[in-house]
């Protein structure tokens, strides 16, 4: 995990002086999570009746390079509570860390305590919006997703603490792409099952692969219901390309 700078942590006397006064473009201190290396693109969230649906490519790029192909950017945290991240994956990383820190203090404590999707959504919010107020933000979008009081819950986050709910949401270029879809699937099947939901997840992430050079056909899902949490294995959706021999007027 790349390692974490305050920007605001520089004193002013460590500047050298230019025409007697301080500089503020020379010797500061290198803000590394101020442009991520490695990221991830859209996540998709889709709730049922019965429970939610996470899904996301496997892809970590580099740049606009995909050099990575199979790192997951899903977490299960507990049976009813799971976690999707799109954007920078140090800080995933760094979230990750907060949350198995956080979980093992409440463990501990033995109050009988535990994460659920309302009060992890909560808690990101502030620990993403507190980030950002130090000027010094966490480059990620977050969809938390399970079972609230056996009711399905989807929340979303932006890197800037703006937190929202929704039955449907997709992060990053998603919203452009998988949005609509989304929307139309769930207006015409409201009352959509498990299996309804996780081909509508799966086709969001083909439409994603077909129209985004950064996204991949390699994904993992993750489904919460009554029974619990599973984390699935990645998997991988063939291309159907055939389209592409009738696109004419770009020679």
């Amino acid at each position: 995990m790349a390692k974490r700078y305050d920007i605001n942590s520089a004193l002013l006397r460590d500047l050298p002086l230019i025409n007697g006064s301080h500089s503020s473009a020379v010797g500061q201190p290198k803000a590394h999570t101020q442009s991520p290396s490695v990221s991830g693109t859209a996540v998709i969230g889709v709730a049922f009746k019965g429970g939610i649906v996470l899904a996301a490519d496997t892809v970590g790029s580099y740049g606009t390079l995909c050099k990575l192909r199979t790192i997951p950017r899903l977490l299960r945290v507990n049976k009813s509570t799971v976690l999707a991240m799109s954007g920078d994956y140090a800080d995933f990383q760094y979230i990750e860390q907060l949350i198995a820190k956080k979980t093992m203090q409440d463990f501990c404590s033995d109050d009988g305590y535990e994460w659920t999707p309302k009060s992890l959504h909560s808690w990101l919010t502030r620990i993403l919006y507190n980030a950002r107020s130090k000027f010094d933000p966490l480059w990620n979008s977050y969809v938390v997703g399970g079972l609230e009081d056996g009711v399905p819950y989807l929340g979303g986050l932006t890197m800037l603490g703006i937190s929202y709910t929704a039955p449907y949401m997709a992060t990053g270029f998603g919203r452009f792409i998988a949005q609509p879809f989304l929307a139309d699937q769930l207006e015409k099947n409201p009352e959509m099952d498990e299996a309804a939901a996780r081909e509508v997840a799966i086709h969001s992430l083909r439409l994603l692969y077909y129209r985004n050079r950064e996204s991949s056909n390699k994904y993992q899902l993750t489904v919460v219901t009554k029974d619990g949490s599973v984390l699935e294995p990645i998997k991988e959706f063939e291309g159907v390309w055939d389209t592409a021999l009738m696109i004419r007027g770009y020679d």
